[in-house]
């Protein structure tokens, strides 16, 4: 008869998996903020100029380079962020998945060996 994952089982892992999805939530939401006050207010002057092609401020302007370099750096730790979101959960998810199935399969028992009779049954009178 082949066995199931009990249901027990089953929500145990799934809870765990919930957990850690939590936890790397608030990981990657840390990630997140750090990289959007990087950005800054600066990043909806940065948007609006790129969007129409008018700049507020001369782009040769050394606070206008930092600005714009501060903000590009701010969306790339932003992104960062929700990509260690996104792969912590999918670890997660894999590794005790992985576990369950590893848990779940078990080795078949070993086939009977064949009877081979030993030399003194197998000895004809002749």
């Amino acid at each position: 008869m082949i066995s199931m994952v009990s249901w027990s089982k089953a929500f145990r892992q799934a809870v765990l998996i919930l957990v850690f999805t939590v936890i790397w939530g608030i990981v990657g939401g840390i990630i997140v903020l750090i990289g959007a006050f990087m950005a800054g207010g600066g990043s909806i002057g940065f948007f609006r100029s790129v969007m129409t092609g008018e700049y507020p401020i001369e782009p040769t302007e050394i606070s206008s380079i930092i600005s714009s370099t501060t903000v590009i750096a701010g969306l790339i730790i932003m992104l960062i962020g929700v990509l260690v979101t996104v792969l912590g959960y999918t670890a997660t998810f894999i590794k005790y998945l992985a576990e369950t199935i590893i848990d779940e399969v078990k080795p078949l028992p070993a086939p009977p060996q064949p009877y081979i009779p030993s030399p003194s049954q197998t000895s004809s009178s002749e």
